[in-house]
């Protein structure tokens, strides 16, 4: 079918699609180039950021350059194999993202609580922090890979990636995705609002004291957390939205809100947060570069 054919729910998705994925991939693409030269951030830090967004940039791009597509010509261009592909890598690329969001969590957590002693502790690890998340992506999306549990555009009304029916499929999915996303969601706002407090409590006390080093190094954390929290906050957001309108609303339109276009929209978020609050605000900010002083780590 072409655009402007047929039944307008479908243009209306087609649109949606498009409007968020060139939105996504162009927040991202500046989002990842933030990240990559933000002098608020160093060290794994910086490279579970970078995971973070160059994952949520390639979900957007392939909702663009194979969804829609797709669901604009949803008989013309159908390829099991691309399809497959496409599928696998936007599904994969969520558990990239959850594990990254708790390494991130748990870094900036021990940073804090044990004031920096612990930083190189962890940079010494990383490589098992590595194995960590490339051991559970790997983990959660092999079963892609096997019939059943392969991954498809659907285009039956409600335009999205999901998995072929099997009689173990749902199972996984939601092992997958929902309940390994409430997890994440869960484990990352108790490591963040309590690192979050004691930030703002050590800030006022270097404040009383006249620390203005240890408080302007302080600060850079501040930035990092309030990013931290925005993105899980909108995790929160989307995740309610979906149970609210899956529960009061069962029309294709709704479904696509949820299941594609909230998904979409997450993933703008991860670049443009990393936009507002890690971008360098001046010259000397992107000189300063801080490397595990004792008192306060960027990691």
């Amino acid at each position: 079918m072409s655009f402007g054919q047929g039944n307008i729910n479908n243009d209306v998705q087609v649109l949606f699609i498009f409007a968020l994925g060139i939105l996504g991939v162009l927040t991202g693409l500046y989002g990842f180039r933030v990240v990559l030269n933000s002098s608020v951030i160093n060290g794994i830090v910086r490279h579970f950021l970078l995971c973070i967004t160059l994952s949520a940039t390639t979900i957007n791009a392939c909702h663009l350059c194979w969804g829609m597509p797709r669901a604009l010509w949803s008989e013309s261009v159908n390829i099991p194999l691309i399809d497959n592909i496409f599928g696998f890598i936007a599904f994969g690329l969520i558990s990239v993202i959850l594990i990254s969001k708790i390494l991130l969590g748990i870094n900036r957590f021990t940073a804090i609580i044990f004031e920096g002693k612990f930083y190189e502790i962890m940079e010494k690890h990383k490589n098992f922090q590595y194995s960590i998340l490339i051991g559970y992506s790997i983990l959660m999306s092999a079963p892609m890979v096997f019939p059943g549990f392969r991954v498809i555009w659907v285009t039956d009304g409600v335009n999205a990636f999901f998995l072929e029916n099997s009689p173990h499929s749902d199972l996984y999915l939601n092992i997958s995705q929902p309940f390994a996303g409430y997890a994440t969601i869960m484990i990352c706002l108790f490591l963040d609002t309590i690192t979050f407090i004691l930030i703002y409590r050590r800030m006022k006390i270097f404040k009383l004291k006249s620390l203005h080093q240890q408080r302007a190094n302080l600060k850079k954390q501040y930035f990092l957390l309030t990013q931290m929290m925005f993105s899980n906050g909108a995790v929160v957001v989307s995740t309610v939205g979906i149970l609210v309108i899956l529960t009061f609303t069962a029309n294709d339109m709704a479904t696509f809100i949820c299941y594609t276009a909230m998904w979409q929209a997450s993933c703008v978020m991860e670049g443009l947060f990393c936009i507002v609050f890690l971008r360098d605000r001046s010259h000397s900010s992107r000189v300063l570069k801080i490397r595990g002083a004792p008192t306060i780590t960027t990691g």
